[in-house]
Formats: structure tokens, sequence, C-alpha cells
């Protein structure tokens, strides 16, 4: 059974198996959510990443905040990887704030975000996000 909220079911079961352990009887599932998609981005710094940032921009995290609908607010996160690219996979569908940041020491290098980045049920959203030295 799917949990609900109003009426509105978020979730299902992706698949479930059973554990049987000495005195107790364990059921684990993993979740998914019914209309998710994939946003998947490059980064880019610009003017060329002069400064601490190696070119592509490894390990820029990446945040993908919900912004209204259901699950309004909640936030993914991922880094980037040895490409300068990020993905989310499995993400519910609805419209986001992306934001990137890159930290040296204990301050903030470099910053970006994109407002309004749509994701659709099924389809792959791919954007571009170029970050600006703070």
């Amino acid at each position: 059974m799917a949990p609900s909220s109003g009426g509105t079911t978020f979730y299902e079961a992706a698949h479930s198996f059973q554990t049987v352990v000495e005195g107790s009887n364990r059921i684990d599932f993993a979740l998914r959510f019914i209309d998710e998609g994939v946003l998947r981005g490059d980064v880019t710094i610009a003017g060329g990443g002069t400064g601490p940032v190696a070119m592509p921009p490894t390990g820029v995290q990446i945040t993908a905040e919900k912004v209204g609908g259901p699950n309004s607010g909640v936030q993914f996160r991922t880094a980037t990887d040895g490409k300068g690219q990020f993905v989310f996979n499995g993400i519910p569908a609805g419209v986001y704030l992306v934001r990137g940041s890159t930290v040296f020491g204990t301050s903030e290098v470099y910053g970006g975000e994109m407002v309004d980045v749509a994701v659709s049920s099924g389809a792959t959203t791919n954007i571009a996000l170029e970050l600006q030295k703070q």
C-alpha cells in the first residue's frame, strides 16, 4: 500500500524482500516516486575557471530543490563527476531551483543557480549550469 496525503499517492513500492532472523520477521522495501524523471547537467565556470577549481569542475556540490506542488521544499543533492557532469535519477516531476557551489577552505569560491527547471515524468531534462566567481 502506498502512503498518501489528501488522497494523492506520491510513492509506490519498487521492490520488496523478506528477511527471516531468529526471533523476528522483517520485511524490507524500497519506494520510488510515481511520477519521476531525470535531471542531468553540465557545469562550467565563467571565464574558464582560473583559480582553485580544475576544469572540468569536479566535485561541485549540486542541489535541486522542488518548488511548489507536492513535495515542495524537498532537496536532492549530488556532486559533479570527473567530466563536470551531474545527474539526479528518479526525482519527482515538477519545477526545481538548481544550485551549484564549490567551497575552498571555508569560503564559497564559485556559485550559480537556475530557476524554473522543469522535470517531466518519464523524461530527461538537460541543463547547462554556469558558475560565477563569488
